[in-house]
């Protein structure tokens, strides 16, 4: 019997140039607004720390109709543009060959899912944010899809490890724990 391909395409750094926290803040709230907090995010003690708060600082009580409108603005409109060819090259050669296609990333899966299901990505394992009614509570809902959180969250949708070939392509910046785990490994 045939094991099903899975291939886990990493977002950040690998799928596209950039880190797309950073690149979507800009987009969405100007270059200046950004640097205004670098360093108070400096003095944060965890990544995942900076992150929430840096969220919640641009974004807290943001209207979530408003905030998903410029995600799927920025999905369909810039990640085209910083796409790494190579990797959606292999990207493109497991989709032809029929693999299950799983995007895992620690950014937000507003302005991902978009791109995501138009290029025909199968699942996406994402962070997601939290509501306080119809607007952003500046909080995320799920902890942060990074490092042996991504690899959990990865392992709980696909817990037959023995039953499928798994393809990681990410980088050593939040995919380690996966790339561990891998049958083929690209890092970037």
């Amino acid at each position: 019997m045939k094991k099903q391909t899975i291939a886990l395409f990493d977002f950040d750094g690998t799928l596209i140039k950039k880190d797309s926290f950073i690149d979507f803040i800009i987009f969405s709230k100007g270059l200046g607004n950004f640097f205004d907090l670098f360093l108070y995010a400096l003095n944060l003690k965890s990544g995942d720390q900076v992150k929430e708060k840096l969220f919640s600082y641009f974004f807290a009580k943001t209207s979530y109709k408003k905030f998903k409108d410029v995600c799927t603005k920025y999905s369909l409109e810039k990640i085209p543009k910083i796409i790494n060819p190579q990797i959606f090259k292999k990207f493109l050669e497991h989709n032809r060959n029929g693999d299950t296609l799983i995007l895992a990333s620690a950014s937000i899966k507003d302005w991902i899912y978009p791109w995501a299901k138009k290029v025909g990505f199968n699942k996406i394992i994402v962070t997601e944010v939290a509501l306080s009614g119809s607007d952003l509570s500046g909080k995320f809902a799920t902890p942060n899809c990074n490092n042996a959180e991504k690899l959990r969250r990865f392992l709980k949708e696909f817990p037959e490890r023995n039953y499928y070939l798994l393809y990681v392509y990410g980088n050593l910046n939040g995919d380690k724990e996966l790339l561990e785990i891998a049958d083929f490994k690209t890092i970037i």
